[in-house]
């Protein structure tokens, strides 16, 4: 009887968010077929493999178009996957208990029989299983496009795009959802506390976590990685390791008599990249799955508490 009270409550949401997946889906679906054909039909690896400095006029005339259109379409795509966990936060996870609280209809399935905890856990589960199935799909379809993708930039580029990670970040939206509902109990509150919670985390963990899950390669001279790698940034440092500043390093340079770089050698000091390589890509991906994860977990935990102990 709860899910089907669940379902029933939630029928509207559930359409509008089935109809857009689909209409998703659909979109990186003709997205990825146009551009296979393009290149293709159009002998565009030619193009981009011929020699000297003139390629053919077909190249010129149809190359830039091509362009035009990957780019507009991997905006699209990439911004409609990357916002996806937002909405979910604020139209699926938020709303669910906050609007139940919010017009008292809890409290008439509480005096059926049902307990707190088995009404709570009915709507967790719905809720996480409509997230982590728009993930699955989305990944799945999206595997086509990511290897197009993946021909002229890294994987590092589109992180957000992969399985893993999207199951994530959708199951963290939803926990964020569900508890900023319980604790506040309306419904507007609740989608801007859950939006700004999930962003603040989304993008706190991509600035300052992710580049140091694995402690960053270093190659002297590099100025950026291989074709696949994450490359960080380039640093001076003296022969102790130690980092030597861009102020300094010019002081050696400029300074009358200097050999310039070779001075710099002479001194112990060299151009240091640092990068993430390919090789640990997927590394990535499950570290920062598994943090959102167990994130969202503790949310679901104090949910259940919060709704079993305190609220009344």
């Amino acid at each position: 009887p709860v899910t089907w009270l669940t379902l029933r409550q939630n029928r509207t949401g559930i359409l509008a968010w089935s109809l857009g997946l689909v209409a998703l889906v659909g979109l990186i679906a003709f997205a990825a077929w146009r551009i296979g054909s393009d290149i293709v039909g159009l002998d565009l690896n030619s193009c981009l493999q011929a020699s000297g400095p003139s390629p053919s006029i077909a190249c010129q005339l149809t190359f830039p178009t091509f362009i035009r259109f990957f780019d507009r379409m991997d905006r699209v795509i990439y911004a409609a996957i990357v916002v996806l966990p937002v909405l979910a936060a604020a139209f699926v996870g938020a709303p669910l208990l906050a609007r139940e609280f919010e017009q008292g209809t809890h409290r008439l399935v509480w005096t059926q029989g049902i307990t707190r905890r088995h009404w709570l856990a009915i709507k967790v589960a719905a809720s996480l299983l409509l997230g982590v199935a728009t993930a699955a799909i989305l990944a799945a379809v999206s595997i086509p496009w990511v290897s197009l993708l993946t021909r002229i930039e890294p994987s590092w580029d589109r992180f957000d795009l992969y399985g893993p990670a999207l199951a994530g970040y959708m199951v963290f939206a939803l926990a964020v959802g569900l508890a900023a509902g319980a604790l506040l109990g309306r419904t507007v509150i609740a989608m801007a506390v859950a939006v700004g919670g999930f962003i603040v985390a989304r993008v706190g963990f991509e600035v300052l976590l992710r580049p140091h899950l694995f402690p960053p390669v270093a190659k002297e001279g590099l100025l950026r990685g291989g074709s696949q790698d994450w490359y960080l940034y380039a640093r001076y440092l003296d022969a102790h390791g130690h980092e030597v500043s861009n102020d300094y390093v010019l002081s050696v340079i400029t300074r009358p008599g200097s050999q310039g770089l070779a001075g710099l050698k002479q001194q112990g000091i060299s151009l240091v990249g640092f990068y993430q390589p390919a090789d640990r890509f997927w590394a990535f991906q499950t570290l920062e799955a598994a943090f959102f994860i167990v994130l969202a977990v503790a949310l679901i935990a104090l949910t259940f508490w919060w709704i079993e102990r305190r609220l009344t």
